[in-house]
């Protein structure tokens, strides 16, 4: 299902696809939120409202914000969504200072978390091997 993201620019959305059936499914959601705070917060608000009742799910992309930013704590006290244990930086990619792309998961189990080289982007992407629990 492909989402748009409330907000005063549009463009910016969230794609979510849902893997197995009963007790063994899971939600795989990407998305990008907006550069102001207010924009996020609105947009996290969404995305919590969307995400509130799965007990597994995978929510990744660029938010544009530290994981325990106020949107982001919004995100995780209204979800089951747990932020990275240790975040790396992905932005900018020539030379990454700030996390602002993340993984953040429920009902998994994260083995690994990195930032690796994307070839055409401004941003590192996170690679993460997990398991479901």
């Amino acid at each position: 299902l492909d989402y748009a993201l409330p907000g005063p620019v549009p463009g910016r959305g969230v794609l979510v696809s849902r893997f197995g059936n009963g007790r063994d499914s899971w939600v795989m959601a990407v998305t990008h939120l907006s550069l102001g705070p207010k924009s996020r917060f609105v947009q996290v608000g969404f995305l919590a409202e969307l995400l509130a009742q799965e007990k597994r799910v995978v929510l990744m992309g660029d938010f544009n914000c530290p994981h325990d930013s106020r949107e982001m704590n919004y995100l995780y006290r209204h979800t089951h969504l747990r932020p990275p244990e240790a975040p790396v930086h992905t932005f900018p990619s020539w030379a990454p200072d700030r996390a602002l792309d993340h993984v953040l998961t429920a009902g998994f189990d994260i083995h690994s978390y990195d930032a690796v080289q994307a070839a055409g982007s401004d941003h590192m992407a996170v690679s993460v091997e997990l398991t479901p629990v």
